[in-house]
């Protein structure tokens, strides 16, 4: 495989194609962090390119540094390091993918698009390719399954939330399965509130199943008052809205759960239990029992309170 070679070639003969770019879904502007670095102490890291023809080339891996280069050190002229033209596309691959972790690993975004390249540039054959042209997935331990296939499919907005791992591969699979929509407002909801993974679930899971029950979609439960009241309101912080709102869904999920709650919170405080007692229902109300729980300052009060405790159990609960 032959070895890519520093050469300063000028920016505006590189084409930023899409051929080998693994993050078309990337879109923002230049990086602050990488801006402040390349003025500080210059471009440390050279982008890579694979020669052309008539003197062109194509970005292979690099596109904030060479836009760095270009709109903020204002350079027309930049070191890279180029990829000779005759390079078969599975040693091109392999430049590729190590440039990319030579700074992180791969996202599984990334990996995604990084795979799905390697599928249309090398076919079926590269299974059988010499060992000099790297099997890639072998070597690297990925795989282009249906999983990361799918990944694909999300709208660039949701490729990036997977990208950065704000949204996990398996919420982001789980999304693929609703409406464009309902995909996009759930998308657009998790990231406004900052939900964490766990709550991300949570509410997925709560809205899919009433959307469901109702015959209508998530979009049509999120524009409903008792939810847009919250989402809309004035005075909650970001995490108190999304308490409410999955005290809300959760409520519209379980009606009859919920009026059975509510019953025995009326039912407690009409005893006014002191603060050291706690009174709770079985899981679901699945049983009548209720559990008593009461709390001593150390075990010489509780010693001193047995006697009229146990009295008040009488022989039948004491024994129990």
């Amino acid at each position: 495989m032959p070895f890519p070679v520093l050469a300063t070639i000028a920016l505006d003969s590189i084409d930023n194609g899409t051929q080998w770019n693994i993050h078309p879904f990337l879109h923002e502007a230049i990086s602050p962090r990488l801006s402040a670095s390349c003025e500080k102490v210059g471009l440390l890291r050279p982008p890579l390119v694979l020669e052309g023809h008539d003197g062109r080339y194509d970005l292979l891996d690099g596109r904030q540094r060479t836009a760095v280069a270009r709109e903020v050190l204002g350079l027309r002229h930049c070191p890279c390091l180029v990829v000779p033209a005759t390079t078969s596309a599975q040693a091109i691959l392999t430049m590729l993918y190590e440039s990319q972790c030579s700074t992180a690993p791969l996202s599984p975004m990334e990996t995604a698009h990084f795979l799905n390249l390697l599928s249309k540039l090398s076919g079926p054959g590269l299974r059988d390719a010499p060992p000099d042209d790297e099997k890639l997935p072998e070597r690297h331990g990925i795989a282009l399954s249906r999983r990361t296939e799918r990944l694909l499919r999300l709208e660039d907005n949701l490729q990036e939330m997977v990208h950065t791992f704000f949204l996990s591969e398996s919420m982001a699979v789980e999304l693929l399965k609703l409406k464009s929509d309902d995909r996009q407002r759930l998308a657009v909801l998790f990231s406004s509130f900052g939900m964490g993974s766990g709550k991300q679930k949570r509410f997925f899971s709560l809205a899919r199943d009433i959307a469901g029950r109702h015959g209508t979609s998530i979009a049509t439960i999120l524009d409903q008052p008792p939810v847009r009241d919250i989402i809309l309101h004035r005075e909650m912080n970001l995490p108190q809205k999304v308490h409410a709102m999955l005290t809300v869904l959760q409520q519209m999920a379980s009606p009859s759960l919920s009026a059975a709650e509510e019953s025995f919170r009326v039912r407690v405080a009409a005893l006014h239990p002191p603060s050291c007692c706690s009174i709770r229902h079985s899981l679901s109300f699945e049983k009548d029992e209720v559990e008593l729980t009461v709390r001593f300052r150390d075990f010489s009060q509780l010693e001193h309170a047995w006697p009229a405790v146990k009295n008040m159990l009488g022989e039948e609960g004491a024994q129990r």
